[in-house]
């Protein structure tokens, strides 16, 4: 079992990352790339990078926009923060676990004129908190469940 615990730290200061989505890979992306990644948790076919203190550093992964619905949805009003990995198994460098049982089992919506991309639920829950971990990424937890996966598409080119 996979639980996402919210803490109270301010963000990941040093990690001063670019979200961008790759329109011929059809994906998305981090740079720098983060070097502190162990492992991997997959919702749908996005990584969730968790690094050796099991913090999540960075979100990036396959998402093409083929699957995307469209929709009005926004992203909840997030704080900077820091969400850590709770696993029931153990997990090595470079290993990843799925989350999702299937790689589009959590619907994709995307917003173009905000120009955000959800993975997961777009219902508003009440007891949920919605923690921006960088610049263009915000995951959100309910309990100790992650129930969404929101990305800010902003078009760019591999290098």
């Amino acid at each position: 079992m996979i639980r996402f615990e919210v803490g109270d730290t301010i963000g990941q200061k040093d990690a001063a990352t670019d979200l961008i989505y790759d329109e011929a890979g059809r994906s998305f992306l981090v740079r720098p790339t983060a070097a502190a990644e162990v492992y991997s948790v997959l919702v749908n076919d996005l990584e969730i990078h968790v690094d050796a203190q099991d913090r999540v550093v960075y979100v990036d992964g396959y998402a093409p926009r083929e699957a995307w619905r469209a929709s009005v949805v926004l992203p909840p009003e997030a704080r900077n923060g820091e969400i850590r990995v709770r696993k029931s198994i153990d997990l090595k460098r470079g290993e990843s676990t799925r989350l999702t049982l299937s790689p589009t089992e959590w619907p994709s919506h995307f917003n173009r004129h905000a120009g955000w991309m959800c993975v997961g639920t777009t219902d508003g829950a009440l007891e949920a908190q919605a923690i921006m971990i960088n610049a263009g990424t915000i995951l959100v937890v309910e309990g100790e469940q992650l129930i969404a996966i929101w990305l800010r598409v902003t078009p760019g080119v591999a290098t």
